[in-house]
């Protein structure tokens, strides 16, 4: 995935307030998936092993910082925040990646043998009647959500 990496070459040094946690390894990566129960696309993993978590431009991303517990309640872990958020209504096929600040959060598809594989979502959980919210489509992988939000300022 050159693309990624060279994207995220670009944004280190081209985006004002980007800040990475670290890269993480292949093993933190695998855990995140067994624990979470899901296949992250590819596109995000290759995003976890160059970038980690941290911030891109003024969103926050998930995920896990080298040589820390995984299993750390804190804000930026990947594993705490969609386990969570799965006990209030996330779908388990969904994978909260960022969150907005405004009670809504960027969600990642990991319904494998959907279509949306991959496809980016907001998530609003207090925007509905029903227990799971709402879901509204932002993009169709990670590379063009980072792009649209870089662009648009989401």
């Amino acid at each position: 995935m050159n693309s990624i990496k060279e994207f995220i070459k670009n944004i280190e040094t081209g985006i004002e307030g980007t800040k990475s946690n670290g890269k993480i390894n292949t093993s933190t990566v695998n855990l995140i998936e067994t624990e979470l129960g899901v296949k992250l696309p590819e596109v995000y993993k290759h995003f976890l092993h160059e970038f980690g978590s941290g911030k891109i431009g003024f969103i926050d991303f998930l995920g896990a910082k080298p040589n820390l517990d995984i299993y750390l309640k804190t804000p930026v872990n990947i594993i705490y925040v969609n386990k969570d958020l799965r006990e209030g209504g996330l779908n388990n096929n969904l994978i909260v990646i960022s969150d907005s600040g405004d009670q809504e959060y960027f969600v990642l598809d990991c319904s494998k043998n959907s279509t949306t594989y991959g496809s980016i979502y907001v998530w609003n959980p207090s925007l509905s009647d029903e227990p799971i919210g709402e879901l509204e489509y932002i993009s169709n992988d990670l590379l063009e959500f980072l792009r649209k939000a870089l662009n648009e300022q989401l």
